[in-house]
């Protein structure tokens, strides 16, 4: 599972690295309200007709390691769990677990 999980996410972002510019000059179009209505509305018809997972909001943050997708933290792009064991071996420059 962890496998076809990874393997979804990377396509989505392949996806979506490739429809970004398409879809941002496809949305300005269809926000600017000097042009006519008929080249807005092309321009809307062409943006329902791609591919949903080409949107941002698809993409989830996912563990580099586990593939985990709850509780990774961005900056590292490890799941709370590795970012432990991480930080409690050294494995991260700048990093110390704090013991109390």
């Amino acid at each position: 599972m962890k496998r076809k999980a990874i393997y979804k996410d990377y396509k989505k972002r392949l996806n979506f690295a490739l429809l970004e510019q398409k879809r941002i000059i496809l949305n300005s179009i269809r926000n600017n309200i000097s042009l006519t209505k008929s080249l807005r509305f092309g321009a809307m018809f062409i943006l329902d007709k791609l591919p949903i997972y080409s949107s941002r909001s698809q993409i989830r943050n996912r563990c580099i390691i586990t593939g985990r997708g709850r509780s990774v933290y961005s900056p590292f792009g490890l799941s709370r769990i590795q970012l432990r064991n991480s930080a409690r071996f050294g494995i991260l420059p700048g990093v110390r677990k704090i013991n109390l």
